[in-house]
């Protein structure tokens, strides 16, 4: 059987072992706690391409209304491991998650940063490793600028609009001073939504808040001494704090149950390119 044969057999063979599986992994019985997992890039469904590793706001909602409408469910854990993403999905996950019913507690074990912790600041609890990364609460804008190539190759931009700031960012042409000025007041805007969110979630003092404005990031400790996380610890004494705010008693061993989406043939098939 020749390699690409192989990889088919094996790729259909995954697949099928998937199909018996749900996006919710649903279990029976009283007082369990969910499981929702951030990974990875945080956009929308048309942000995120097929091939990258992220999760999205729809999925994010999605899994909150099924834990939230689940009379068994006490709790939730929101398990954290990303560095962020586009502002409005993760101010969409952030808003979701703050008007939960039920018991949210974020844990932050590798890297929660940007718009991750954008959504963390609205859990009742966050607790984060002592060494992870959290914070960089600040807002980016990047793009490819080919003007100089374009020019070294003889090939002239020409523009053609209606209104001064229509092409504002094309990366064909040099950004001009005036441009620079129209988006960094728009990042400038987005950027104290973000940390007024923060601090008024996390209820910092004024000088705790300008601390964490400039986009700095922290290993938890500090993020702790900050306080930007409530308690130093990893996904155990996350479930113990799901499991105090939703008032299971000490001495039951609650269900914990994950949420996570359904692979299909297509996310198989781009993960062995």
């Amino acid at each position: 059987m020749g390699k690409v044969a192989t990889i088919v057999v094996i790729v259909i063979v995954l697949y099928v072992m998937s199909l018996g599986a749900s996006y919710l992994m649903q279990a029976t019985g009283a007082d369990k706690i969910v499981v929702i997992h951030i990974e990875g890039q945080i956009g929308t469904t048309s942000s995120i391409p097929l091939s990258q590793e992220g999760v999205t706001a729809e999925s994010i909602q999605r899994f909150m209304k099924a834990a939230e409408e689940d009379k068994n469910v006490k709790g939730i854990l929101l398990d954290i491991n990303s560095p962020g993403g586009t502002v409005v999905a993760s101010r969409e996950i952030s808003r979701t998650v703050e008007a939960a019913k039920k018991p949210v507690v974020a844990v932050i074990r590798d890297i929660g940063t940007s718009g991750a912790y954008w959504i963390a600041s609205a859990a009742d609890k966050i607790v984060a490793d002592d060494l992870s990364i959290t914070g960089s609460i600040g807002v980016t804008a990047s793009y490819l600028d080919f003007a100089d190539l374009l020019r070294t190759y003889g090939v002239t931009y020409n523009q053609l609009i209606v209104g001064e700031n229509k092409e504002v960012g094309s990366p064909l042409k040099k950004l001009s001073q005036q441009e620079r000025s129209f988006i960094e007041e728009k990042m400038k805007v987005i950027h104290q939504i973000f940390v007024d969110d923060v601090a008024q979630r996390r209820r910092l003092s004024e000088e705790n808040a300008k601390k964490i404005a400039d986009g700095s990031y922290f290993l938890g400790r500090e993020a702790f001494a900050l306080g930007l996380v409530d308690v130093l610890g990893g996904r155990r004494e996350a479930i113990k704090a799901v499991q105090q705010l939703a008032s299971i008693p000490e001495e039951e061993e609650p269900t914990v149950v994950e949420y996570q989406e359904e692979r299909g043939l297509l996310d198989l098939v781009s993960r062995l390119e």
